[in-house]
């Protein structure tokens, strides 16, 4: 199955000229991804869902994401683009309602920064940094509340590296967290504590901070804030 695209403006980081090659496919035969070559390079790939619309597509350059990754729901629209140079994000990424509407965009530099993802009512869904060599990482899962998270945890390049959070429906820590970890490895309450001391980037373990009660992030209420003040 073929279907029209709406890219909202957004050209296909695929050459046209590109050679296609089908690395995949479902069951029925229905393709499932593809590679595309301008002679004997990779230039980019393209994966459909398996009633025929296509899911995403992205470009390549030296082996690497280069270009706009863009992603589509199942009725063929596009509801997000994000840059990427030499395989690392870089750029405004944007992410769409429905209706064609922006919901949030986020700016990431060559992989770092904040990265911001919202349900279709324009609520915040998902926090994420991704930090720079010597920065802490972390994610952390919204409520619809835009008060309240559900699930929380931090890393640095390392791998998991501070306490993970998660809460059930009722606002309470589930069993067996938090969780502790420092360097990928998970360690004890007391281990963590003792090594809080000698590493500047390791979270300090705060009673409260248990509860799931969060403040939305600045990146996020300013657009919020101008699309009020429109």
């Amino acid at each position: 199955m073929q279907t029209k695209l709406n890219r909202r403006g957004y050209k296909s980081p695929i050459p046209k000229t590109a050679r296609e090659v089908v690395d995949k496919s479902y069951d029925d035969g229905t393709k499932e991804e593809s590679s595309f070559f301008v002679g004997r390079k990779k230039v980019g790939c393209r994966v459909w869902w398996d009633d025929g619309h296509l899911l995403c597509e992205y470009g390549l350059k030296d082996g690497l994401k280069h270009g706009n990754d863009l992603d589509f729901d199942t009725n063929g629209h596009l509801y997000a683009v994000e840059p990427y140079r030499n395989g690392r994000a870089h750029g405004t990424a944007k992410q769409f309602a429905s209706d064609g509407s922006v919901l949030v965009s986020y700016v990431l530099r060559n992989g770092i920064g904040m990265d911001l993802w919202c349900r279709d009512n324009g609520s915040l869904c998902e926090e994420l940094y991704w930090p720079d060599d010597g920065e802490l990482g972390y994610q952390r899962f919204w409520n619809d509340d835009g008060t309240t998270i559900h699930s929380e945890k931090s890393w640095t390049n390392g791998g998991w590296h501070g306490i993970h959070r998660k809460w059930n429906a009722k606002g309470k820590l589930c069993r067996g967290f938090p969780k502790f970890f420092i360097n990928n490895e998970q360690v004890t309450k007391k281990q963590y504590l003792r090594a809080c001391a000698s590493d500047p980037i390791l979270p300090e373990y705060l009673p409260e901070v248990d509860r799931p009660y969060r403040t939305l992030p600045a990146e996020f209420l300013a657009q919020r804030k101008k699309k009020r003040d429109r």
